[in-house]
């Protein structure tokens, strides 16, 4: 901002500043590189205005992570008496005729062809991929439909027990953690497949080797620790056959969406699992939905045609050999 109008003071900018703002981080690239970088916004805007096909950020970027960060200060500037009133309100991209394309769930003969990545068949762990991450992270956003960056982040004490149930707490914001919103906050059982192919061992091992985070090699310079991963799972999907840029890791969550629909399961009750804010006054009363309904749903979200037999160990994967023993299958190991 200060690049693209100077250092003004803060009673000079108007909303027209603002609105110029948001012009400008719509022409901005979604990647900084090459001889782009190091240059100040007005000389980097002039020469990817060139090239038309350059990626550009994202409407929803430009309004949630610009905006939004210049409209917090002003809102701070507001309650601290520095002026009367926030410049930045209201002003957003439009996102109605933007939004209704950018992301496709995957197909099934998508989800066939992601779970014979060499990831999957042959061990291969590309250093992009995180170690370990690079296998959960797909089968967990499959298999409970949330979001990459509330599974990147989550903890060895995240994954309990209850009656039974093995279950992801995503209730409580610890060591740098954050959630979208309070309707993020909810519990999310493990779905049996995750359990066949091995997660709890998986998570067991974690504690074994006394890491407080599920993926210890996620490295990310944003404050979000899956940013980096976000982009090696885009590239390392196009690479592999997934050519679609509509089809991105957060397909996996319209897939699973899907797969709920498929299924039968109650709208509120896939809603809750997804941490979406359901419609209706009648959501918000109550402490929600028993966690034995919850893994009721999602043992009935299937994907057909899908076999993991060769993720499970035994078999080729990293689970356990044969049948799974029944404390593992109820979730004793967490």
């Amino acid at each position: 901002f200060i690049e693209l109008h100077g250092d003004l003071g803060i009673r000079a900018i108007t909303k027209r500043h603002v609105v110029a703002y948001k012009e400008a981080m719509l022409r901005y690239p979604s990647r900084v590189s090459g001889k782009l970088v190091g240059l100040a916004l007005p000389a980097l805007l002039e020469a990817v205005d060139v090239d038309r096909t350059i990626p550009r950020l994202a409407p929803r970027t430009v309004n949630d992570k610009a905006l939004g960060a210049l409209g917090a200060v002003f809102g701070w500037a507001v309650s601290n008496g520095y002026r009367e009133d926030n410049p930045a309100s209201g002003v957003k991209v439009a996102m109605a005729e933007v939004t209704a394309d950018t992301r496709l769930p995957y197909s099934h003969d998508d989800l066939k062809r992601i779970f014979s990545f060499p990831i999957f068949t042959s061990g291969d762990r590309p250093k992009g991929g995180a170690g370990e991450a690079a296998k959960w992270l797909p089968l967990l956003g499959l298999f409970t439909g949330a979001r990459l960056e509330e599974l990147g982040q989550a903890l060895t004490a995240d994954c309990k027990t209850e009656a039974g149930v093995a279950y992801l707490d995503l209730r409580v914001i610890e060591q740098g953690k954050s959630l979208k919103g309070n309707s993020s906050r909810r519990v999310i059982p493990i779905h049996p497949e995750l359990i066949r192919c091995g997660f709890l061992d998986y998570v067991a091992a974690r504690r074994k080797a006394r890491d407080d985070r599920l993926f210890p090699k996620l490295l990310s310079e944003r404050a979000e620790v899956t940013a980096a991963w976000s982009k090696w799972w885009g590239r390392y999907a196009r690479q592999n056959g997934i050519t679609d840029r509509r089809k991105v890791f957060h397909s996996f969550r319209h897939t699973f969406k899907d797969a709920c629909r498929a299924a039968g399961i109650e709208e509120a009750i896939f809603d809750t699992l997804q941490g979406h804010r359901g419609a209706g006054v009648s959501r918000s009363y109550g402490l929600g939905y028993p966690l034995s309904v919850l893994a009721s749903a999602i043992s009935k979200v299937a994907y057909p045609g899908l076999n993991l037999d060769h993720v499970v160990v035994g078999r080729g994967g990293a689970g356990g050999s044969g049948p799974v023993p029944e404390n593992i299958r109820r979730g004793a190991a967490c």
